[in-house]
């Protein structure tokens, strides 16, 4: 209802096309950059360096074993790549996207929910930080 996303993996593009901002994002050596009208956040997964400028919300992504945490004003998003599996729960609708051979759930809420942080504080730190990329 809010908003549909087209997710890809490897050498793909992914848009997720909202309201306010469209989001591209892409696994492996593939860049990912989302712009908004408040917010602007590039986020790359494997060697490539994370970068993420937000004015509305704080989001903490992690690769590998580690769990992505982020926390909204409007919803509330977990997902983690490869073994580790995606959860995010809402009102409004539920998606399924599959990142290799692990299928990533979403749903969004209409108020902020707090996920337990995890080891993802040094990206957090370089979000702010790493302002090109």
């Amino acid at each position: 209802m809010l908003f549909t996303e087209g997710l890809a993996v490897g050498e793909v593009l992914i848009k997720n096309p909202i309201k306010l901002f469209t989001e591209g994002l892409a696994i492996g050596e593939v860049l990912l950059k989302q712009t908004h009208k408040v917010v602007s956040e590039g986020i790359a997964v494997g060697e490539v360096i994370t970068k993420w400028i937000s004015r509305a919300y704080t989001e903490g992504i992690a690769v590998g074993e580690v769990v992505i945490r982020l926390t909204s004003k409007v919803y509330a998003e977990r997902i983690a790549v490869g073994e580790v599996v995606s959860k995010l729960t809402s009102k409004i609708f539920t998606e399924g996207i599959a990142i290799g051979e692990v299928i990533i759930k979403m749903r969004v809420i209409q108020a902020i929910r707090s996920l337990r942080p995890v080891r993802v504080l040094d990206a957090i730190r370089n979000l702010r930080s790493e302002r090109e990329l």
